[in-house]
């Protein structure tokens, strides 16, 4: 899906969504990337060696328990993150 970067939904969804994602995790060492273009969140062994990616998104017109659509789709420009050093899992949480 080609999709604009679009700073409004950015600063809506971006703090939201990584916060969800950590307090779901609250037993793994999750950490914000510092880099601000690149892949959401990192994870983190026990013995501090990055291990995984994680990138979120919010899909605000999904709502209620059952996903409604025949696919999920995140924007074409994170494709990038799939080819990364370290696995990155893609999560995307609904309205509620």
């Amino acid at each position: 899906m080609i999709k604009r970067f679009d700073k409004d939904l950015y600063e809506q969804n971006d703090r939201i969504a990584k916060e969800t994602l950590k307090n779901l995790l609250p037993s793994y060492d999750i950490r914000e990337n510092p880099k601000k273009r690149d892949v959401d969140l990192l994870v983190y062994d026990k013995n501090g060696n990055h291990v995984a990616n994680i990138e979120t998104e919010i899909k605000r017109v999904w709502k209620g328990p059952n996903f409604a659509y025949t696919n999920v789709q995140f924007p074409e420009r994170k494709a990038k993150y799939a080819k990364l050093d370290k696995p990155t899992v893609f999560v995307m949480f609904n309205e509620d």
